[in-house]
């Protein structure tokens, strides 16, 4: 786990120096600390750290939506709703809100229906 962990944070800190690095507004940053936000959150999940992992997954969302990239944003909210499942209700369902908000704005029906059931079922 504590390589798990070690592993996290190299990469959460690589990803933070990606969206502060001389040019922040090209796309190629954003895509890439999106990408390592996002394997960073799962060694953390790997860890059973949890809501560092969800955290993780919600910084990822913000690059996502930087780039227009409504998809991926919403299935990066959907991972870190499971995180918090295992925390918090609360955090879980503010999640999948979200993720159903922006499922439903790009036309992704079936998927918002599945996210709202699970909101109703937690």
């Amino acid at each position: 786990m504590g390589d798990h962990i070690a592993k996290g944070q190299e990469l959460a800190k690589r990803a933070e120096n990606k969206l502060h690095a001389c040019c922040p507004l090209f796309g190629s940053n954003l895509e890439d600390a999106a990408e390592l936000f996002h394997k960073s959150a799962t060694s953390f999940k790997l860890a059973k750290s949890w809501d560092k992992a969800a955290s993780l997954f919600v910084k990822s969302v913000k690059c996502h939506l930087k780039l227009d990239s409504k998809y991926d944003a919403a299935n990066a909210y959907v991972d870190a709703a499971h995180c918090y499942k295992k925390t918090s209700t609360s955090g879980a369902i503010s999640c999948l809100n979200k993720a159903v908000t922006i499922f439903t704005e790009i036309g992704r029906h079936i998927m918002a229906a599945k996210y709202s059931k699970e909101i109703g079922e937690l």
